[in-house]
């Protein structure tokens, strides 16, 4: 392979030998495109080609070989697959990867210690990158998961207890408060989606504030560097309703009945959130013991697993036809839009389950069971159970109706049906329609859902729409005086907000407490709109100082931990983002601290808000938030560089924005996105990435910047230099080539000598000798050097740098050749040269 080292960064490796003939060992590795392992100083960034420089004892100059990883280090060093090294201009010559079976093992170098090389532990990725493959993939039988830690250590995985399509579930322990809890992780492919992980996020903020007791309370959520994204519930101690099912068959009457009817409370409730299911299946709902209002055992369903929970808009269709077949309304099956009646007539499928041991509708695949599901009438549960209760049976033809229109419209709806089985009432439902508020209170419902006349009446299209109208005024009544209480909370806050919030903050009463907190709900939902950051930081203090008080496990802490999660919605951040990135390059103290207490939300709507906002202004502004937000905003940030990367956009603005905004922090999956911009076409988004990196990589990236002291572009080579220095990585191989950018061509910018100078007063206690003596034959007098510095037409910037390396270094005679160089310079430079020097 002939390259140009000149025009593009190829990552450097160097090797200390201890022997000269080892040189002539790796040569004849070379000529045949052979593997052997070599001691080097620095491991290879990846599975890229890299240029090898070879040092023998008493040589001045390195012999280079091209040098391709082909896997992880062993205690003989890293294994190289070695190729001549050619410069010249002409065709190129690829090196093939090794054949995991044919190629023999690398060979070894003599056993002679090398005279310097670096302790070949790495990361567990930077592991895998070099990993060579060796036939088809096969996965570990040990869980990579586990003994993993979340939320920068808050949650550790302990061990796997389920998985599902969407993801598996693990024990897990909360850090702080010492408690078990489970731990929901998508799948990757589910974490590789960018749409998904954004309507993951939103619907998990949504799904966090149900508190009902048959629906698993979800704790937390979140995403981490790498894109793993996960949910947080409590840890339920319980037995699935599919396992029940298994051992008992088909159940009584009753049980069943109860069973159905909680699950349908708990399903209204979490409709009333505007959230629907769509994987009501006997797996989903564990069944947990407890006790009921008068202290009797009982057992109490809970709904779990919302993997695959839909918001619910009004309008809503999924991209991702998800769920179970066998429970899957035909709407969904189709992948038409949603709403409650699809978790309605999973709820019928269930009874049927609950009341036969059987399913209506099963397939040799699931393709053939959704189009069962959707073209065939169920048989009724009576063929299977002739003394089945004739209401159950006609509940249960109700629910699984093929038409939505044709069933219980909503959850409320069909558990007052299962109650007249056990307890019949005097009135029915169908005799008592609901009010339209309460059906909106269950969740947006299309024209179709509406509550139909009573039977046996046919009212006129106005006179119906008259009765709605009295329901919606009865609600809003019945609403009114809370309505008030939050408008003048509102005004009160405006005014004053210490005065009310101190009130609360001494609060001690539970009950008054937590209503309080519910009045605050919707004022911050106002304050956000309004953008008014400096009442809300306000508020953000108090309830932060609420929860440290009472050491983040208090009742009352925990409510107000509720109440600041009104905040993780990146939505109706956008207010607060778009006067951020609209104002000055220093935004408010007050806006800084609403932006960056939501963390990840924060950082969400900080990257929505850059693609709307790209000045100058917006830019640095952008850039500083983010970077204040700090760990929580890897994920998002590490998303869309990778957005970037897929759709081949890499240089512009935006792309060098989202580089300087990552978290300070090494993170070896983000460096390996980062990366990839290292071939940007435009130097600057190169030079970006490049420093970028070393703070990702640390001495993973050290080839890296090796490589770069040699580029064309001023620009990369300052960069190197900075990400050298950042990561105190001067020593003598840096300090040659430094002295070369130092004395080099007239092309290279007095900025990139400068940075050299700067770096080789830094250099490493072992390698300060060779610094010193790079900087003194650069400073050499005019008339005794072959060359020197600065060149024609440069200022004395430079020299003044050398003379203070010098002093720095510890040069011998240093003080006589700055004041020799003195006597030989203009007035000025003269000056300020002696100004170096102790008085004589």
């Amino acid at each position: 392979m002939k390259i140009d080292t000149h025009n593009e960064l190829h990552p450097i490796l160097v090797a200390d030998l201890s022997a000269e003939r080892h040189l002539v060992r790796l040569h004849q590795v070379a000529a045949r495109r052979g593997a052997v392992f070599v001691p080097l100083l620095a491991g290879p960034v990846d599975r890229r080609t890299h240029i090898l420089e070879c040092y023998a004892p008493g040589a001045t100059k390195a012999v280079m070989f091209l040098a391709e990883p082909v896997g992880p280090p062993t205690d003989r060093g890293f294994p190289l697959k070695l190729a001549p090294y050619e410069t010249e201009t002409g065709p190129e010559e690829e090196i093939a990867s090794p054949d995991p079976v044919t190629e023999p093992p690398p060979a070894t170098l003599a056993e002679t210690p090398p005279k310097r090389s670096t302790s070949p532990t790495l990361s567990a990725r930077h592991t895998r990158d070099l990993e060579q493959p060796t036939g088809p993939h096969v996965e570990s039988k040990v869980d990579p998961y586990i003994g993993r830690l979340l939320a920068g250590g808050k949650y550790s995985l302990e061990a796997r207890v389920g998985s599902g399509g969407m993801g598996a579930v693990y024990r897990g322990r909360h850090r702080d408060l010492d408690k078990e809890v489970a731990i929901k992780v998508l799948h990757k492919t589910f974490q590789a989606d960018a749409d998904f992980s954004k309507r993951f996020h939103a619907e998990a903020l949504t799904m966090s504030k149900i508190d009902h007791p048959n629906v698993t309370r979800i704790l937390d959520f979140g995403q981490e560097s790498d894109g793993l994204l996960y949910l947080v519930m409590e840890f339920l101690d319980g037995t699935d309703l599919q396992t029940v099912l298994d051992q008992e068959g088909a159940l009584p009457l009753e049980r069943a009945v109860r069973i159905i009817s909680s699950i349908c409370a708990g399903l209204g409730h979490v409709h009333r959130h505007g959230i629907i299911h769509r994987d009501i299946k006997p797996s989903n709902i564990l069944m947990c013991s407890g006790l009921d209002d008068d202290e009797t055992p009982t057992e109490i369903p809970k709904v779990c697993d919302f993997g695959v929970a839909l918001a619910w808009t009004g309008n809503t269709q999924s991209s991702r036809v998800a769920g179970t077949p066998e429970y899957m309304s035909p709407e969904q099956c189709q992948g038409f839009v949603l709403d409650a009646r699809s978790d309605v007539y999973a709820c019928g499928m269930l009874m049927y389950e609950l009341a036969t041991g059987k399913l209506p509708f099963t397939g040799e695949d699931a393709g053939l069971t959704a189009r069962r599901q959707v073209t065939e009438a169920p048989t009724p549960p009576s063929s299977f159970l002739p003394d089945i209760d004739p209401l159950l049976e006609s509940i249960i033809m109700k629910a699984i109706a093929k038409d939505p229109g044709e069933r219980q419209q909503s959850m409320r709806h069909l558990r007052t049906e299962l109650r007249e089985l056990l307890a019949p009432v005097a009135v029915s439902m169908e005799s008592a329609p609901e009010s339209r508020a309460w059906l909106e209170l269950e969740g947006p419902t299309p024209s179709a859902a509406l509550p139909r006349p009573p039977e046996g009446k046919n009212p006129g299209r106005e006179s119906w729409l008259e009765l709605q109208s009295e329901g919606m005024t009865s609600f809003l009544f019945e609403h009114q005086n809370q309505l008030n209480e939050v408008a003048d909370l509102g005004e009160t806050l405006a005014r004053d907000p210490q005065l009310w919030l101190a009130q609360l903050e001494a609060t001690q009463d539970l009950v008054k407490f937590e209503a309080d907190l519910q009045l605050l709900d919707p004022v911050i939902r106002k304050l956000m709109k309004a953008a008014d950051a400096s009442t809300l930081s306000v508020v953000i203090r108090a309830l932060r100082g609420i929860i440290k008080a009472e050491g983040a496990v208090g009742p009352r802490a925990i409510a107000a931990g509720a109440a600041l999660r009104l905040l993780r919605d990146p939505a109706r951040l956008q207010p607060l983002v778009t006067k951020a990135l609209s104002g000055s390059e220093n935004p408010p103290a007050e806006l800084l601290h609403v932006l960056v207490e939501p963390q990840l939300a924060g950082a969400q709507a900080l990257l929505e808000g850059r693609a709307k906002h790209a000045s100058p202004v917006a830019r640095v502004c952008f850039v500083k938030i983010m970077r204040a937000i700090g760990p929580a905003s890897l994920a998002p940030l590490t998303g869309a560089l990778r957005g970037c990367v897929d759709r081949g956009e890499l240089e512009g603005s935006l792309v060098e924005d989202l580089i300087r905004a990552l978290p300070s922090g090494p993170s070896d999956g983000t460096g390996s996105v980062v990366a990839e911009f290292l071939r940007s076409p435009n130097p600057e988004t190169s030079a970006t990435a490049l420093f970028a990196l070393a703070g990702l990589w640390g001495e993973r990236a050290r080839p890296l910047l090796f490589g770069a002291l040699g580029h064309v572009a001023p620009i990369i080579v300052v960069t190197a230099i900075a990400g050298l220095r950042a990561l105190r990585l001067i020593d003598t191989h840096a300090a040659a080539k430094l002295e070369i950018i130092i004395t080099g061509s007239a092309a290279m910018m007095d900025e990139a000598r400068l940075a050299a100078v700067i770096a080789l007063s830094e250099a490493l206690p072992d390698a300060r000798g060779a610094a010193g003596a790079s900087v003194a034959r650069a400073f050499a007098p005019p008339r005794t050097a072959r060359w020197s510095v600065p060149p024609p037409g440069a200022g004395g910037d430079l020299v003044l740098a050398l003379a203070r390396s010098l002093l720095v270094l510890g040069v011998p005679n240093a003080q006589a050749l700055i004041r020799e160089r003195a006597m030989a310079s203009p007035d000025g430079l003269r000056r300020h040269l002696l100004a170096l020097l102790p008085p004589v």
